[in-house]
């Protein structure tokens, strides 16, 4: 159950991001982007791969602390609720702290470049804040709680936040609106304006933002994304982009000293020290490449997909049955065609971009 348990409930998921696309195509909603959607979906698949090998790897942590626990708690229904509210309660310090310092922002940003909120993009998270989860939920292992129900709480908290990454649903009766986080009080979370910033990182409730005052209701419609725009559907790309930023300023402060300051400092510093150092960041110019112009077609992006999302299937469906080395191979291979399916998607965006400034100054010129 524990190590199935994103295999189990991503049919469900998959059912919900259908269902999410029905309603807007028949209601002509502009929720979905074709780029952006791919994208989100690629860097899910290989975070789904990547899950595998961290739940294995946090299950033997809390295994070795547990030898070190203050008490023995049963595995029990009201066990499992309590790990389940603990496990809420970290959660919130654990995203607060992902907004809060560089080095937990580079591990979380991924999943607020979306210019969009979706069922696709809910699946869009980074690699590496997994681990990093690891620092936050030790403590519950050492109260006494077993590996088993730890894990098995940590994957119900995230899965059951996939629900509020969405703009179909409207506010919900006000009770549970003061209770639990909603698609409303998320859709504040991923806004950029100035009165959403910082706001709403509660997990399955809602009660830590308002305990700790950083709670914010929806006033107005949210503009996503992050407040410097990553201009790439590279699904590879836009899960480092923010450490390669971090490494490049990094490398042009002066002693260790600064540069382990500004990599474990707050956000809030990070303008401060470009300004007092005059440091400069660019993005490589490989990422700006459109070598793949003659295959931007919808249905070759599609492909891609379909191979990357067999791969997975197979990886995670039948990961007691094949080897690691095996399970290894096809993550290489679907890193591969991910990497080019974001190629794609960037010439495609680039071309469709590109043919719009013509036209628009093709009418300016006839105007004239």
């Amino acid at each position: 159950m524990v190590e199935n348990f994103y295999t189990l409930s991503t049919p469900i998921l998959f059912l919900l991001m259908a269902l999410e696309l029905i309603y807007c195509l028949m209601r002509k909603k502009s929720f979905i982007e074709f780029e952006d959607a791919v994208t989100s979906l690629s860097t899910g698949i290989i975070n789904q791969f990547w899950n595998i090998w961290v739940l294995s790897f946090a299950y033997l942590v809390y295994q070795w602390i547990g030898q070190f626990a203050f008490f023995t708690i049963e595995d029990t229904p009201s066990s499992f609720i309590a790990a389940v509210l603990l496990v809420d309660f970290l959660f919130y310090w654990f995203h607060r702290a992902g907004h809060s310092f560089n080095f937990m922002w580079a591990m979380h940003s991924l999943h607020h470049t979306s210019r969009q909120l979706n069922y696709m993009m809910a699946v869009r998270t980074g690699t590496f804040q997994r681990l990093a989860s690891i620092l936050f939920y030790w403590p519950l292992a050492i109260i006494g709680l077993s590996p088993k129900w730890l894990v098995l709480a940590i994957s119900f908290n995230l899965v059951m936040q996939f629900w509020q990454h969405t703009r179909v649903i409207n506010k919900l009766p006000g009770w549970f609106e003061s209770l639990f986080n909603t698609p409303s009080h998320h859709r504040v979370h991923h806004g950029r304006q100035s009165q959403y910033l910082n706001k709403n990182y509660g997990g399955i409730f809602i009660i830590w933002d308002k305990l700790f005052g950083t709670f914010q209701a929806e006033k107005q419609a949210p503009d996503y994304g992050t407040l410097t725009p990553v201009y790439s559907e590279n699904p590879h790309w836009i899960n480092i982009f923010y450490f390669h930023k971090l490494f490049v300023l990094m490398n042009q402060l002066p002693t260790w000293t600064t540069r382990f300051r500004f990599l474990i400092g707050p956000l809030s510093q990070v303008e401060t020290f470009i300004k007092r150092y005059q440091l400069e960041y660019h993005e490589p110019e490989w990422i700006k490449s459109t070598k793949l112009t003659k295959t931007t077609r919808t249905t070759f992006a599609l492909g891609l997909l379909f191979i990357a999302l067999i791969q997975m299937i197979i990886a995670t469906q039948f990961a007691d049955q094949i080897s690691t080395g095996i399970q290894f191979i096809l993550f290489l291979g679907t890193c591969l065609v991910t990497q080019v399916l974001g190629n794609t998607l960037n010439a495609r965006r680039k071309n469709r971009t590109m043919h719009r400034s013509l036209n628009s100054e093709e009418t300016q010129i006839k105007t004239a």
